[in-house]
């Protein structure tokens, strides 16, 4: 329960008993700390104005462990290439307050498909939206039991 990313997260300043704050460098340093401790699982991802949060969990049980970083110019390090599960909370952040992972595994628009009155409407400085955003596209899906309807592709039982 004191692996890389369980040590890097508590390296930080400590904002409570389970958060820690970290800087720049050591949030974009979390994911290949990540790949090196595959017990701590990834629970959520949020953001607030100018920062973003990210649980997490180790296998065995036991409190939550929380990281904070500021997310400057808008952008942070994206957890998805360490974390798959990360990817839909990226897209869910960058929607919903404008913050940009980077390198992130997909960065597709996932609730804000263009009808929003306002882009990133919890995020600082929240605007009318300019421009049309990309319409969502479906990824392929194929494979043995795989079919497609005109809402998308979908499983046989």
């Amino acid at each position: 329960m004191n692996g890389p990313a369980t040590r890097l997260i508590q390296s930080g300043t400590r904002r409570s008993p389970l958060r820690w704050r970290l800087d720049e460098g050591g949030w974009a340093a979390l994911p290949a700390a990540l790949r090196q401790e595959p017990e701590l699982e990834f629970l959520g991802l949020w953001g607030e104005a100018e920062r973003v949060h990210a649980a997490f969990r180790h296998a065995g049980g036991g409190p939550p462990l929380l990281a904070t970083a500021d997310a400057t110019g808008g952008r942070y390090a994206a957890l998805s290439p360490a974390r798959p599960a990360a990817s839909r909370f990226e897209r869910m952040v960058a929607d919903l307050w404008g913050l940009r992972a980077e390198g992130a595994v997909d960065s597709r628009p996932w609730l804000d498909h263009g009808v929003w009155p306002l882009h990133a409407p919890l995020g600082k400085s929240p605007s009318p939206p300019v421009g049309e955003l990309p319409q969502p596209a479906f990824l392929p899906a194929e494979g043995r039991g795989c079919t497609r309807s005109r809402s998308g592709p979908c499983m046989r039982a």
